[in-house]
């Protein structure tokens, strides 16, 4: 629609696309162009936010990544990476690095912080136990 020159239209379809998926970068940054060429600017602004948001904390797991490369048995790293993901919304993987955090350090205390506070979200019985266990852990 932004290529034809139907700017109203992208936008419409581009806030669907937020809707579905509210960390796609490449969606916010469509969507902020496209509110700027409509002259939409305080509204491009809070996309335009989120877009840098997302980038910054993206680059930031790629800079841990090597990290973790470096230093593969390394818990605070794990645990890390697992944080930034959160950030981003990307639950699965955090989980998976707060996991491997584990694996390396079991006793890791701010892991154990994080997966109690990741599992307090969630509102079935196992999560909440997991909660608590992982609280307990935590000290």
């Amino acid at each position: 629609e932004m290529e034809q020159g139907r700017t109203e239209e992208a936008v419409s379809w581009l806030r669907r696309a937020i809707a579905l998926v509210p960390n796609d970068q490449d969606t916010l940054y469509q969507l902020t162009l496209a509110l700027h060429r409509l002259g939409q600017d305080q509204e491009a602004e809070r996309y335009q936010s989120r877009f840098k948001e997302l980038d910054e904390t993206s680059r930031a797991a790629k800079a841990t990544l090597d990290k973790i490369l470096a230093q593969p048995h390394n818990a605070s790293l794990r645990c890390d990476m697992g944080k930034l993901l959160l950030r981003i919304d990307k639950t699965q993987q955090a989980e998976r690095w707060f996991l491997s955090a584990l694996h390396e350090d079991p006793e890791h205390r701010p892991t154990h912080q994080a997966l109690a506070e990741y599992y307090e979200k969630k509102s079935n019985p196992p999560a909440r136990e997991r909660a608590e266990f992982h609280r307990r852990k935590a000290g």
